[in-house]
């Protein structure tokens, strides 16, 4: 398979996996990451192809003629169109990694923070022996639809405080009681 053909899998695959991202299903990260997987062989191909390509010019350039000429500016410009298409594409994949990243650490933060300096919640807790983080997808009763969850339990009970998107982006919260 070409590298163009690689890269090109690579990135619809990439798109694919941040639509269903966006659309809160499940396991879309390892859509993501084959995208990924898929750009980086197709950019790993490309250079070697252009490594060897060179090399064969080099051996050939004596007898160029007007037909070689018009061979490599052709040649050259599609390697140009490749080199900007997989900057574009890999480029793209990086900022919307560093940005979920990001994104994942405001979250954990804001939800830690909302959840130990909320009094009610720990005076009915007492000490909070155990926190844990988790980002998942679904719908709340209010009908919001990306949820930040931080969870903390004690005695068999856990406290659920939901850092809640709004689609207006801002933070609304549901605090939630599951009792084992």
């Amino acid at each position: 398979m070409s590298h163009s053909r690689l890269i090109t899998i690579g990135v619809l695959i990439f798109i694919l996996g941040v639509i269903l991202d966006f659309c809160l299903i499940q396991f879309s990260i390892l859509i993501i990451l084959t995208g990924n997987i898929f750009a980086i062989f197709g950019c790993l191909k490309f250079l070697e192809i252009k490594s060897n390509r060179q090399r064969v010019l080099s051996a050939l350039r004596p007898k160029a003629n007007m037909t070689d000429f018009f061979e490599d500016f052709f040649d050259l410009s599609w390697s140009k169109v490749s080199i900007i298409w997989t900057t574009c594409a890999v480029g793209a994949m990086i900022i919307v990694h560093i940005g979920g990243l990001f994104k994942i650490s405001g979250a954990y933060k804001t939800a830690r923070e909302s959840i130990i300096q909320d009094s009610q919640i720990i005076n009915e807790i007492g000490e909070v022996t155990h926190f844990t983080y988790l980002v998942t997808g679904g719908f709340t009763t209010n009908g919001y639809s990306n949820m930040d969850i931080g969870v903390i339990g004690k005695k068999g009970r856990t406290y659920v405080k939901a850092i809640v998107y709004g689609q207006d982006g801002e933070y609304y919260t549901d605090e939630l009681l599951i009792k084992k």
